[in-house]
C-alpha cells in the first residue's frame, strides 16, 4: 500500500484498495496479514460518519478472524457492533445485517451457547427468506443454523435445514464448491445423530471428496479434520473400510 499512497490515490480509492487486499489475504487464510489492514481501515472509516456500513463490514471481518483463530469470545462484541452498525446505516432487513448473524451464531455455538445461536437465527429466518433466501450466495444462514441444531441435539431440525441447504446449492454452485461439501457434512452429522449411519456414511464420503482437495484457511482445515473424523467413526460403525 505504500506505492498506492506514494502515487497519490484519493482517500476513497485507497480505502477500496485496502479493503480488497484485506479480503484477498483473508480468503488465502493469511489472517495475520489481513488483520492489520482491516484494523487500519476501521480507523480510517471511524473518521467518516458516512462510512458506517463500511466500518460495520470491517468489524465483521475482524470478528470472523477472531472467531476462527480460536478466540470466539473476542469476536462477540465485534459481531454485535457490526450488526448494530448495519441496522443504523441500512436497517434490520438489510443484507449486511442479515449476513452478520450466521457468523455471530457460530461464535455462540463455539462457546457452548448453541441455544442462543438457534434463537438468533430462527428469529431472523422469516426476514432472511424474504430478503435473500433464494440466493446460493447467502446460504450461510442455513449452514450455521444446521450446525447450531446439531450442537443442541435437534437432529431432525438439523437434517431438514441441511437438506434445504443442499437444495439451495445444488446446480447453482460448482460440484467441488466447499459450501456444497460442508452441506453434505452437516447432513451426515444430522443423520448420524439419528443413528442412520449408512445414510450418513454416503453423505460424509461425498463431503470428504469435495472438501479434502482444497483447504486454505484455518477454518477450512478444521472442517476437513471434522469430516475425516465423522467418516472414520461411521466406517467403524457400519463395518466398512474407508477407501
Amino acid at each position: 500500500m505504500n506505492d498506492a499512497e506514494t502515487h497519490g490515490l484519493a482517500p476513497r480509492d485507497l480505502e477500496l484498495a485496502l479493503h480488497y487486499l484485506g479480503l484477498d489475504l483473508q480468503l488465502r487464510g493469511q489472517h495475520a496479514e489481513a488483520r492489520p489492514i482491516f484494523e487500519r481501515l476501521s480507523a480510517l472509516y471511524a473518521d467518516d460518519p458516512l462510512a458506517l456500513c463500511d466500518r460495520s463490514d470491517i468489524d465483521g471481518q475482524i470478528g470472523w478472524i477472531e472467531n476462527t483463530s480460536g478466540n470466539p469470545a473476542a469476536s462477540l462484541p465485534l459481531f454485535k457492533r457490526a450488526y448494530d452498525g448495519f441496522i443504523a446505516c441500512a436497517g434490520p432487513d438489510s443484507p449486511g445485517a442479515l449476513d452478520i448473524l450466521p457468523y455471530w451464531a457460530d461464535a455462540l455455538t463455539r462457546l457452548s451457547r448453541a441455544t442462543e445461536a438457534v434463537q438468533l437465527l430462527e428469529n431472523a429466518m422469516p426476514t432472511w427468506r424474504r430478503v435473500v433466501g433464494g440466493s446460493s450466495d447467502n446460504s450461510d444462514m442455513l449452514y450455521f443454523l444446521a450446525r447450531a441444531y446439531l450442537a443442541t441435539g435437534r437432529y431432525r431440525d438439523a437434517e431438514s435445514t441441511a437438506r434445504e441447504l443442499l437444495a439451495l446449492l445444488t446446480g447453482k454452485v460448482s460440484d467441488q464448491e466447499r459450501s456444497l461439501g460442508a452441506a453434505h457434512l452437516v447432513l451426515a452429522e444430522a443423520l448420524a445423530g439419528q443413528h442412520r449411519d449408512r445414510e450418513a456414511l454416503s453423505q460424509v464420503d461425498t463431503a470428504v471428496a469435495i472438501l479434502m482437495p482444497s483447504a486454505v484457511s484455518a477454518y477450512a482445515r478444521e472442517l476437513n479434520r471434522e469430516a475425516l473424523g465423522v467418516q472414520a467413526t461411521l466406517h467403524a460403525h457400519t463395518g466398512s473400510g474407508a477407501e
